[in-house]
C-alpha cells in the first residue's frame, strides 16, 4: 500500500486537495488518510473507490485484484445512470482501464455505460454505435445477463434509427423481441428494462410497428409506460416553448395523486417542483 499511498499523495497535492478536505469526502478521518499515503493502512474497496474518483487515478493502480475494484466502480455507475448522474457516471467511468477487464460480462458493462453517456452527453450516434456493439457482442457471447443484451440492442436500434439506418435498426429490435418473447425471467420491472423498453416502443412506433409496440406496452405496466413517453414530450416542450412550469407541474401532480412511481431518474424533478 505505501507505493499507493505515495500515488494518492501526489494525486492530492497536484489536484490542491487538503488531507481534511478527503477525509471529509471519503467519510473518513484525516489521520485515517495521512495513514493511507504513509502506507500504514490497509484501505478498504470502497475507500480506495472514493479515492480513485475524487482524485482521477484508474482503480487499477492500487491493486492487482482489478476485477473487483472495477466490479464496484461499475456497480457505482450503474447507481449513478438511474439516478441521471451522466458527469459522476462519466467520472467514475474514467477511472476504469478496459483491456485490463478481462470478464466478458463487465467488459460488456464497460463498453455499454461508455455508449450509454456518449449517446445522451455527445449526443454523437456514430461515437455510440462502435461501443454499443462491442458491448453487444459481449453479452451475445455470454446469455447470463439477459437484461443488458436487451438494454443494448434498444440503444443500438435508436442510434442506426437516428442515422437513418433503419435494416439495422429493425435488426436489433428484432434480436430484443425475440429474447422478450422467449424469456420469463428477463425481470421486466428491472429500471434498465423499462428503458429499454421505452426505447424500443419510441423507435417501434416511428417505424410504424404499432403491433410490436402494443407488445412491449403489455409488458409493463401501461399506465407507466404511457407516463414515460408523456413526460419526455412534456419536458421537450417545457425547455424549448414554456418559460413557466405550469402544465410541466399539472402533468407531475396529475401522475403522483394516481400513485404511478416515477422512474428514479426523474424523481430529481418531482422534489425540485415539490409535488411529494
Amino acid at each position: 500500500m505505501q507505493k499507493s499511498g505515495a500515488l494518492i499523495k501526489k494525486s492530492r497535492i497536484t489536484m490542491g486537495i487538503t488531507q481534511v478536505e478527503l477525509a471529509k469526502r471519503t467519510n473518513c478521518t484525516q489521520t485515517t488518510i495521512s495513514n493511507i499515503e504513509n502506507g500504514n493502512h490497509k484501505t478498504d474497496m470502497h475507500t480506495i473507490s472514493l479515492i480513485s474518483d475524487i482524485l482521477n487515478i484508474p482503480i487499477e493502480s492500487f491493486s492487482n485484484d482489478t476485477f473487483q475494484l472495477t466490479h464496484r466502480k461499475l456497480d457505482k455507475i450503474y447507481e449513478y445512470i438511474l439516478d441521471g448522474k451522466l458527469d459522476s457516471a462519466k467520472h467514475c467511468l474514467d477511472g476504469i482501464v478496459a483491456f485490463n477487464i478481462d470478464d466478458t460480462i463487465t467488459k460488456g458493462k464497460y463498453y455499454f455505460y461508455s455508449g450509454y453517456i456518449t449517446f445522451y452527453q455527445q449526443k454523437d450516434y456514430v461515437k455510440v454505435i462502435p461501443l454499443m456493439l462491442n458491448a453487444y457482442y459481449c453479452f451475445y457471447k455470454d446469455k447470463k445477463n439477459l437484461s443488458y443484451y436487451v438494454w443494448t440492442c434498444s440503444y443500438l436500434a435508436k442510434s442506426y434509427y437516428l442515422l437513418n439506418s433503419y435494416d439495422e435498426s429493425n435488426y436489433y429490435i428484432n434480436n430484443a423481441l425475440t429474447i422478450i418473447n422467449a424469456d420469463d425471467n428477463i425481470g421486466h420491472s428491472l429500471e434498465h428494462i423499462k428503458d429499454a423498453y421505452n426505447m424500443l416502443h419510441y423507435v417501434l412506433c416511428k417505424m410504424k410497428r404499432f403491433k410490436d409496440a402494443k407488445c412491449i406496452s403489455n409488458l409493463i405496466e401501461y399506465r407507466e409506460l404511457a407516463f414515460i413517453a408523456n413526460f419526455e414530450i412534456i419536458l421537450r416542450d417545457h425547455k424549448r416553448n414554456r418559460p413557466d412550469d405550469v402544465q410541466f407541474n399539472n402533468l407531475c401532480s396529475y401522475i403522483c395523486s394516481l400513485g404511478i412511481k416515477l422512474p428514479n431518474n426523474f424523481q430529481k424533478l418531482v422534489e425540485k417542483h415539490n409535488l411529494e
